[in-house]
């Protein structure tokens, strides 16, 4: 049992990095806080989803599509709620945050009503491939 939820903890702790990771690196490049990056990360996660539940991709298709749509959706979140922004005369630098509080809210509320509130688990064969060492299982 111990060991299972270390490998748990790994693999959540490993998604915790990859959207810190990102959180730096867009403060790092543009000097704000994108807020809705969790919410981009969220729409990667419910494409993939779909698209090895609902269309029957295989799983490495269904990573290439998550990134193409994410980065699909942060090239327009830069173009239509960033640009904007940038280099206006009188524009706060509190006014990007609030935009992507905005875009989060949005984004949320979207995937809300068009997935609904509960898990989505990937149904792949991948997902039932079990390890039994002695007395655990991963």
């Amino acid at each position: 049992m111990l060991i299972e939820q270390i490998i748990n903890g790994v693999t959540l702790g490993s998604i915790y990095a990859i959207v810190a990771l990102g959180f730096t690196l867009v403060f790092g490049v543009l000097g704000i806080i994108n807020m809705a990056h969790g919410e981009i990360f969220m729409v990667g996660a419910f494409i993939g989803v779909l698209t090895t539940s609902v269309i029957g991709w295989p799983l490495w298709l269904a990573f290439l599509a998550s990134i193409i749509v994410t980065a699909i959706l942060g090239y327009f979140l830069e173009i239509f709620s960033l640009r904007p922004l940038r280099g206006k005369k009188g524009v706060s630098h509190l006014a990007p945050l609030i935009s992507t509080i905005g875009v989060s809210i949005f984004l949320e509320n979207l995937s809300h009503h068009l997935f609904g509130a509960g898990n989505k688990p990937f149904r792949i064969p991948f997902a039932e491939i079990r390890f039994e060492v002695v007395s655990f299982s991963i």
